[in-house]
């Protein structure tokens, strides 16, 4: 049996505890701004370096996820078929894991998804989705940012949905001129 590092900790600590799912816009002051420098990433497909920068589109929704994480796993095929319906408009997802290369992979034997997956260190991950506003430093944590890196939104504590994605892409894209 593996050991859990910290953020796994508290991870089952915030499931444990009932903490609650929230959404919310990203404040005035972090939506002005870039978010800061990504951890160094991997393609799960490929095993080369990657950038989340190199994935973005006009509104990319990047959620970090892990293989242990249960709500993780439960929003995922939603996530999957988002990106799916609407990469065609502009809106892509991308994976982040803090997660090792070896249990990722066991998970998408399991659950294949087709947006890209990246992967980290676990820690730099966790501190990388912290300086993007993860306060609780849970999974699943989610942000939509926008070309430049800007984060436009954010969810913290998994059960996204389809309509809830919905209601804050649909207008965003209808900005850049990408209808229905």
């Amino acid at each position: 049996m593996r050991s859990m590092k910290l953020p796994e900790v508290l991870a089952v600590v915030l499931a444990l505890t009932g903490a609650t799912a929230s959404a919310q816009p990203a404040p005035s002051h972090a939506a002005a701004a870039p978010a800061s420098v990504e951890p160094p990433l991997t393609d799960v497909t490929t095993g080369k370096t990657a950038t989340l920068a190199s994935r973005r589109t006009k509104l990319t929704l990047v959620n970090v996820w892990a293989s242990w994480c249960q709500p993780c796993r439960e929003e995922m095929p939603e996530l999957d078929r988002l990106h799916r319906e609407l990469s065609a408009r502009g809106f892509s997802v991308v994976g982040v894991a803090a997660d090792e290369a070896t249990e990722i992979q066991a998970f998408l034997a399991r659950l294949p998804v087709r947006y890209p997956l990246l992967a980290g260190d676990p820690d730099a991950v966790f501190a990388w989705s912290e300086s993007l506003g993860n306060r609780a430093v849970g999974l699943p944590y989610s942000v939509l940012m926008d070309p430049t890196g800007r984060v436009l939104w954010r969810k913290s504590g998994g059960r996204l949905t389809r309509d809830e994605v919905l209601r804050t892409v649909e207008p965003l894209l209808e900005k850049t001129g990408e209808k229905r």
